[in-house]
């Protein structure tokens, strides 16, 4: 790196730094993994294994295994065809050396070596090596086992051949190094397990093991995901336990030829339809997931939409002075969408959404006709499709017309706020912050404990009631803490939909049971799922507050509290989720006493650990029963100084987990919720009770 030279305040050539080799990465490791919290750590994984995947891809990989090591590794190994270990012409160094330590190396440039791939830019696995403490790559390749070592991108052991081998393969060891990830360098197995098993449906025929044997886990993890169903499979499990509307999923999987040089657009999709919550589409550009989307995506929903359109036309079969949009179309679409090409182009390195114009293109004409065709030979599931559209569309046009503000006047349209609300001075809204605290105990010392200028209190009293239940509006305005929780926060609310009518489905179920299914249809519609529509109806711009703080005490009333309230957000004011502005607060349970040495911590774990490091000092351990319980100061040095707390900002990382965990445990539905209860019961090994 250039030094640099130069009085203070100056800005001449002394300031202009070069950053050599991969120096730019270790100094801004967020641009190339996207952060160095949990999601930046497993992207390394995810980028070793992507590697992977390209060789299964091109036809020379069977098997991958990824191995959780008791040091805090991660060793992935394929048996592809090897990173070339050869000397390179052009540089006078192992090929392998130039993969793993340079930005802008790598095989996926050549178009002969990679048809697809997920890699593009020759900065992955070169960005793990940058961002790990240390990583050994063992190559089987050319009839030797060859090694090289390095440590934060440098290298420290020159490759080496260590001996004889027959067969072929890669292995990437490597550990995160803890300067670049401070919060912690642990693998989730349960995050590794997601991404491991979607990759198995991706790639039909791939074995891919994950074995983690680590002794602080509670028991050891050896699987194989292996599906010779591919995404139809994957589909069948998203939407298994739930009502659904075709026979069987849909499926397509069409090439469609490129132009001039380009070798064409591959594409795999299937779906199936819920009847009776929202869907999702997950996409996959080269198994690289498109969280954000794509031109792929756009191109599937101008197909399904075009072509359902097209069906309803020609077959006369819509409703006068009904409008039908794609969202009443793909309201219940669960679908898989899968596409390989060569040389996609992504918006970041991270590969969030896909920007090829190509890709729009290939899959409309892939999809359009195969499902155009698919209707026109399946018209009873044809119907049922056209029937699921247009009650959506309906209620889609009476919810709309519901959410007008003079609805919910007596709510929020005056203005008035409720009076057990102390709210702060400052009235920006991107500066405050509401801290919703159980009781007035709570309450007192949460207000005298708070900066006024521009923290709110709003204690609740008792629990809110659970509005997963079916809950009547008349029933929920009347509940005096939720009308206050309305207007403290000032956007209004979704209201539930509840328009459609009771035999509005008798023809989808045509058993004795049509009446009790088609009232369970009547939620088919929940609008707070609905981020468009929700936002069409609340008065966003009128939120007072830019953080939402959920603060009950440490303990499992408090916890239920804390998923009572969220249940709230999540059915009637979904886009404050959305846009990441409700958190949780994390006030400690306890606090460890050791003469002037004082320590606050969240669980027992934590309090165990600081009572052996206080071993020799008689530690004293006091117990919160409440926030009522702490003092004013204890309870913002703890849990309300914005330099010293911690908070959870709750997000909507995968909706359609989500809206099965809420269903599960907060609905109606109690045998789902005893079936969680015995699955997970032993899992729990320290219940507060």
């Amino acid at each position: 790196m250039a030094k640099t030279s130069g009085k203070k305040g100056e800005y001449t050539a002394g300031q202009i730094q070069v950053l050599q080799g991969l120096e730019a990465v270790r100094k801004r490791p967020a641009m190339y993994i996207g952060d160095t919290s949990s999601g930046g750590l497993h992207h390394l994984v995810w980028e070793v294994l992507d590697n992977a995947i390209d060789e299964a891809m091109a036809g020379e990989c069977t098997k991958i295994v990824i191995e959780l090591i008791e040091d805090g590794s991660c060793r992935v190994t394929d048996n592809g065809r090897g990173i070339p270990v050869d000397i390179h012409k052009g540089e006078g160094v192992p090929a392998v050396e130039l993969v793993l330590g340079r930005l802008h190396a790598g095989g996926k440039f050549d178009a002969e070596a990679y048809k697809v791939s997920g890699g593009l830019h020759g900065v992955g696995v070169s960005c793990v090596n940058a961002l790990s403490s240390s990583l050994i790559a063992t190559i089987h390749r050319d009839g030797g086992r060859h090694e090289i070592t390095f440590e934060r991108g440098s290298v420290t052991k020159p490759l080496k051949k260590t001996g004889k081998n027959s067969g072929r393969g890669t292995t990437i060891q490597f550990i995160p190094d803890p300067e670049i990830f401070r919060e912690g360098t642990r693998f989730n197995r349960r995050t590794l397990q997601k991404r491991i098993k979607e990759l198995a449906y991706l790639n039909k025929g791939l074995s891919i093991q994950l074995i983690d044997g680590r002794k602080d886990e509670e028991e050891a993890l050896n699987v194989t995901y292996l599906f010779e169903g591919g995404i139809s499979e994957y589909v069948q499990e998203l939407v298994q336990n739930a009502p659904t509307l075709l026979n069987e999923p849909f499926f397509c999987h069409e090439t469609v030829p490129g132009k001039g040089e380009s070798s064409g657009v591959e594409v795999e999709v299937s779906f199936q339809y819920f009847t009776q919550r929202r869907g999702e589409t997950l996409s996959f550009v080269n198994n690289i997931r498109t969280h954000n989307g794509g031109t792929h995506v756009t191109g599937l929903n101008m197909a399904i939409t075009g072509a359902i359109k097209k069906y309803m036309t020609e077959y006369r079969l819509e409703e006068k002075g009904l409008k039908i949009d794609g969202e009443s179309i793909r309201y219940g679409l669960q679908a898989v969408l899968a596409v390989r090409l060569h040389e996609p182009q992504f918006e970041g390195q991270t590969k969030g959404k896909l920007g090829t114009t190509a890709a729009k293109g290939a899959v409309q004409t892939a999809v359009w006709g195969t499902f155009y065709r698919w209707l026109e030979q399946n018209p009873s599931e044809a119907k049922k499709i056209v029937l699921l559209t247009v009650t959506i569309a309906k209620a889609t046009q009476k919810a709309k017309k519901a959410f007008e503000l003079e609805r919910n006047k007596e709510v929020f349209g005056s203005g008035v706020l409720p009076g057990k609300l102390t709210d702060c001075i400052l009235k920006d809204p991107s500066r405050t912050e509401l801290f919703i605290v159980e009781g007035d105990s709570a309450g007192g010392n949460t207000k005298q404990g708070r900066e006024a200028e521009f923290q709110a209190v709003l204690p609740l009293r008792g629990k809110i009631l659970n509005v997963e239940k079916v809950i009547s509006e008349e029933r929920l305005l009347s509940n005096v803490e939720i009308k206050a929780l309305i207007q403290a926060v000032g956007v209004g609310y979704c209201p539930e939909a509840d328009y459609l009518p009771d035999r509005v489905f008798e023809d989808l179920y045509p058993t004795e049971d049509a009446a009790r299914e088609a009232r369970a249809i009547k939620r088919t519609f929940p609008v707070s799922e609905m981020s468009t529509v929700a936002r069409g109806g609340m008065a966003l711009d009128k939120l007072r507050y830019n953080k939402i703080i959920i603060m009950t005490d440490a303990d499992v009333d408090g916890a239920h509290i804390t998923t009572l309230l969220l249940t709230f957000f999540y059915r009637r004011m979904y886009p404050l989720l959305e846009d990441g502005h409700i958190y949780v607060a994390q006030p400690p349970l306890y606090k460890v006493r050791a003469g002037k040495d004082e320590r606050y911590v969240a669980d027992d774990r934590e309090k165990e650990a600081v009572m052996e490091e206080l071993a020799d000092k008689n530690p004293v351990v006091q117990r919160f029963k409440g926030l009522g319980e702490m003092d004013a100061i204890e309870l913002w040095d703890t849990t309300m100084d914005p330099d010293k707390r911690t908070l959870h900002r709750v997000q909507i990382v995968e909706a359609e987990e989500a809206e099965s965990v809420f269903q599960t445990l907060m609905g109606k539905d109690v045998e789902s919720r005893k079936r969680f209860i015995e699955r997970n019961a032993t899992k729990v090994m320290n219940l507060d009770v």
